[in-house]
């Protein structure tokens, strides 16, 4: 299963929600999951999302079964030796999933994003994955 996963944060505690899908033109999902992690989100520090998302996204993954890949809103890499989100999510499950970042807006000087275009629009998504993963071999999966 491929499980999307993202976090909302609020003043006392971090909710983080996973749908999953078994192939990537799947109507609708197979799979929903939440989970409330009943703490204050770390402050944002631009390039850090990871001390805010890490924690209930721990939380989250542990109460799923299952997956054989992860997407995250957000970057994997922020540039060239500049890890995101998503490579302190692959080490964090020690490369046992790969992790595909997909961000809505580009981030500033990163120098190895790929950019993916929806349909006929005019605005790419910028999307990285860990060095070693290979996107058509993760899609053909």
């Amino acid at each position: 299963m491929i499980i999307c996963v993202d976090a909302d944060y609020r003043s006392r505690e971090i909710v983080a929600a996973a749908a999953g899908i078994q192939y990537w033109d799947d109507a609708a999902p197979c799979m929903e999951c939440v989970a409330h992690l009943r703490q204050r989100p770390a402050p944002y520090i631009a390039g850090q999302l990871y001390l805010r998302e890490m924690p209930a996204i721990g939380v989250l993954l542990a109460k799923i079964a299952n997956f054989r890949l992860i997407v995250v809103d957000g970057y994997v890499w922020l540039g060239k030796d500049r890890r995101g989100f998503g490579a302190h999510l692959y080490e964090h499950l020690d490369g046992r999933y790969p992790v595909i970042g997909v961000a809505k807006r580009p981030f500033r000087d990163n120098d190895c994003a790929v950019a993916i275009r929806r349909g006929n629009s005019d605005r790419p998504l910028p999307e990285l994955a860990p060095p070693r993963l290979e996107l058509i071999k993760a899609t053909r999966k």
